[in-house]
């Protein structure tokens, strides 16, 4: 839930990135497959786009787009170290979701199961 302002209702912090359109560009972000197989490995320990592409057999154009998307949403952070750029999860909240997702291997390329959605979200009723 989130906070209340003076008045009773529902306070919205969008300069902190908490508003719903934020909130709205993250869930899209993350509506994809390869984007949340992505976001696994790198909950798990930061990447080269080489190295997500080896272990998810993606197209380097393909996993380049991804992250881009992931970073301009602010989920994903990149740092450059000598001629590589290293990812990692940036995001807390992307974590959180990951977690309720339950995604925890990539899946296979093409796959859209995301792992026991229900389940979580019945488990915290």
């Amino acid at each position: 839930m989130g906070k209340l302002d003076r008045t009773g209702g529902a306070r919205t912090d969008v300069a902190a990135g908490r508003g719903p359109v934020q909130a709205a560009n993250m869930l899209r972000a993350l509506a994809n497959p390869h984007r949340l197989q992505i976001l696994r490995l790198l909950d798990q320990a930061p990447h080269t786009v080489m190295d997500l592409c080896e272990r998810l057999s993606l197209r380097q154009s393909l996993a380049s787009q991804h992250l881009a998307r992931l970073r301009l949403d602010g989920i994903v952070a990149a740092e450059r170290q000598g001629h590589h750029v290293i990812y990692s999860l940036s995001n807390a909240r992307a974590r959180a979701i990951l977690d309720i997702l339950d995604v925890d291997r990539p899946a296979s390329p093409g796959s859209t199961r995301c792992g026991s959605a229900a389940e979580a979200l019945d488990s915290r009723a």
